[in-house]
Parts: C-alpha cells; structure tokens; sequence
C-alpha cells in the first residue's frame, strides 16, 4: 500500500489549516468510550474527567487495550461489549489523525452531526 503523505492528501483536498493550539472537536463512540474508561480507570465519572482526552491519553489507551485479547477487553470498565472489537483500530485512527494534523488534545462532544441537522431540520 502507498504511503499517504501530507502532500498525497493535499493533492486530493485533504488538508489541515489549523491554527496553532486550535481546539479540536470530536465526536462519536470512540472518544466517548475512551472518556469512559478514563474515568473507570480513575474512579470517577463520565462527567467529572471532562471533555478533553489527549493524544496522550489515547495512546496510554490504545497500548492497555490492544495488548490484550478480545475476551479481555470486553471486561475493561468502560467498554462497551459491542466496541471492544474495534476500539484499537478505532483508537489508532484518532492517533494518526492527530499526529497528521498536529493535534494534541480533542474535545468530546456528545453532539454528532447527526445532532445538527436534525436541530437544523427542526
């Protein structure tokens, strides 16, 4: 397979023109779930870690999760048994997206795109 560069991406419209230190939203499962184990892992709630995971984060993640079979994982507090098979591919995505546009941190929002047409819509 071909390596993607930033070049490669550019060249298909694919670019990232953030400013330095730009907040960074994400949205979805993955974020959310990861949200959740953080705070399993510390013994809090979802709420009280906030809404900011680090690409650090992220990474400390992906190397508890995927070192371990799937049986495991579905046993991880925070997991959800219907993610457990995807959340290191899902975890890796979010890393490489992060290091390809210099992110250091994304913000979870629980409000999708989905979200926003519908409230559009309505």
């Amino acid at each position: 397979m071909r390596e993607l560069t930033r070049e490669h991406l550019a060249k298909n419209g694919f670019t990232f023109d953030l400013p330095a230190n730009a907040t960074t939203i994400g949205t979805g499962g993955t974020l959310t779930t990861a949200r959740a184990i953080l705070a399993a892992r510390d013994g809090k709630t979802f709420e009280a870690i906030g809404s900011v995971v680090t690409v650090s984060q992220l990474r400390e993640l992906l190397d508890l999760i995927g070192s371990v079979d799937l049986e495991t994982r579905r046993r991880i507090p925070g997991v959800p048994a219907g993610r457990a098979d995807v959340m290191p591919a899902a975890l890796a995505t979010f890393i490489a997206l992060a290091e390809f546009g210099g992110i250091s941190a994304f913000t979870n929002s629980l409000y999708n795109l989905r979200w926003g047409v519908a409230d559009e819509a309505l």
